[in-house]
């Protein structure tokens, strides 16, 4: 199974099941993800800035997980608070994150990879789009990237319960 980083969940738990079963799909040629286009400028202007980095990874963090919570909600409005909770954990955990980051071909910076730096450079992204763009073309890139796992985690979850 293609996996770099490991399910942070336990052993023989369903939200390790539901994490390792979509990381694997990852691996197959149809499966499509992509980083929002963020500027250079606005890269550059981040770059030397640690903690302008640590906000947009604060802020990134959010702008994925509160359109996370709100798809689960909308696809599945017979689940639990347990289900989406459950759910939201796996698709918006560092692990979770940096898989998909390896996934877009990101390398860290002294090539020993690491959960936490893969995670933050994914939700730091995401706020440089918000600076860049807006929140409506943040809150499409998540829709458009993050639904279709959503549906899939959904179907894992519900095949196994």
């Amino acid at each position: 199974m293609w996996t770099v980083f490991p399910s942070p969940f336990g052993h023989n738990t369903l939200s390790t099941v539901v994490f390792n079963k979509l990381v694997a799909m990852f691996s197959h040629p149809s499966f499509t993800f992509s980083l929002p286009p963020v500027s250079q400028r606005g890269q550059s202007a981040t770059s030397d800035d640690v903690a302008e980095a640590d906000r947009l990874e604060f802020v990134g963090d959010v702008l994925i997980s509160g359109p996370v919570a709100v798809m689960l909600y909308e696809l599945h409005r017979k689940g639990t608070p347990n289900d989406y909770s459950k759910l939201k954990a796996v698709l918006t955990c560092n692990a979770f994150f940096a898989n998909l980051m390896v996934r877009v071909g990101f390398v860290c910076r002294d090539g020993s990879p690491r959960i936490k730096e893969f995670a933050d450079a994914l939700e730091a992204s995401v706020g440089l789009y918000l600076k860049d763009r807006g929140s409506q073309a943040v809150e499409d890139w998540v829709w458009d990237n993050f639904c279709p796992l959503v549906e899939v985690a959904l179907s894992i979850y519900q095949e196994h319960t």
